[in-house]
């Protein structure tokens, strides 16, 4: 009898010791097939915004340094990598007589809780307009304010009845780039610059495109129950895609690592404005992609130290869902990306009728 029992006993912690030697060869797996994505690298030692990257390809000045050969290749393989540049990428136009920067610096100076900003295309004066009917007005009631972040067009007409707009509404920051998508990152650092440096006095900032609906009043209220100092609240992309990944069509030259990080997607991102200093701080130090999602919200945050606090997956929806299922639908959703713009409106006024969703 005992010496079935110690038979048993002993295929027991054979099994055991199997169990545990297969969860550590995954997990060292994980970690040396994510390397790309997890940054252990001499990243976070050279992130400084105030660096000369140049005294690094003097040879003498690296020898200096007394750094060993892994440490050597550490530090080339950072260098290599491509950044944001000091000049912004895309083409520069110059705005310096059409756009007064203080109609729109003193947008802060207002006694706020919290200021919105929204990424939108120059052309895409409609939607602004649906916004702020929409959005604008419901922000107001908790004493918000929405403002829209744009570059300039080719288009002339479109310029000048973006001028028009810009002294009428006083919500636009308009940057001095021709606004594409490839070049997104240009208005991801202008907000992160102007929030710095206009706005730190309002307490958070919730940034958004112009075709995501939010549960304002549902956003808010995380916002002030959370206690982390630096933090995104944000959907979050927990499982790193490729760089093959078939949306995100980036190239080995322009993004030479395998993985994107873990990011937050670009439809919301809420944080407290505290963070656009150390945001603002990253940017010239961290790894660079032209897709918004993966650098502001994952190379930036990383190298700046700012966590993440997750939207659950269940809380958000990526396309409009049929007008018959609103009902059903928005009440748990805090998050409705992909929404057109003529039906934002419509989709602000089915939540917002019941008083319970009001302050």
């Amino acid at each position: 009898m005992n010496r079935i029992l110690k038979l048993k006993y002993t295929r027991a912690r054979i099994v055991w010791i199997n169990t545990l030697f297969i969860i550590l060869l995954l997990f060292v797996g994980y970690r040396s097939t994510n390397n790309d994505h997890t940054l252990d690298t001499p990243h976070s030692r050279f992130t400084d915004d105030n660096v000369d990257f140049r005294m690094f390809k003097n040879v003498s000045y690296l020898d200096s340094l007394g750094l060993s050969p892994l440490q050597r290749e550490e530090l080339n393989s950072y260098l290599s990598m491509p950044r944001y540049p000091r000049n912004g990428t895309g083409v520069s136009v110059n705005i310096t007589y059409d756009f007064e920067p203080r109609i729109i610096n003193v947008l802060c100076s207002q006694n706020l809780s919290c200021v919105i900003p929204v990424y939108s295309a120059v052309d895409r004066f409609v939607s602004r307009i649906s916004i702020r009917e929409s959005l604008g007005r419901l922000a107001s009631k908790f004493k918000c304010k929405v403002f829209f972040i744009v570059g300039v067009s080719k288009n002339i007409s479109v310029n000048e009845n973006l001028k028009e707009e810009y002294k009428r509404e006083s919500d636009i920051l308009v940057i001095d780039k021709l606004d594409t998508y490839r070049d997104l990152n240009n208005k991801a650092f202008a907000m992160i610059k102007w929030l710095s440096e206009h706005c730190l006095n309002v307490p958070y900032a919730i940034h958004l495109i112009d075709d995501t609906y939010i549960n304002l009043k549902g956003i808010l209220g995380r916002l002030h129950s959370i206690h982390e100092e630096y933090y995104m609240l944000a959907p979050v992309s927990r499982h790193p895609t490729t760089r093959h990944h078939p949306h995100s069509s980036v190239t080995e030259k322009e993004y030479p690592y395998r993985w994107f990080p873990h990011n937050a997607y670009g439809w919301v991102t809420a944080f407290p404005t505290r963070i656009a200093p150390r945001l603002l701080s990253a940017v010239f130090g961290a790894y660079y992609c032209w897709i918004e999602d993966v650098w502001i919200g994952g190379h930036v945050r990383i190298a700046a130290g700012v966590k993440f606090e997750e939207i659950p997956q269940k809380f958000w929806k990526v396309h409009l869902p049929p007008i018959e299922t609103y009902g059903r639908v928005l009440p748990d959703k805090i998050v409705i990306h992909g929404v057109q713009s003529n039906l934002l409106a419509r989709l602000y006024n089915e939540k917002y009728r019941d008083s319970k969703y009001l302050p």
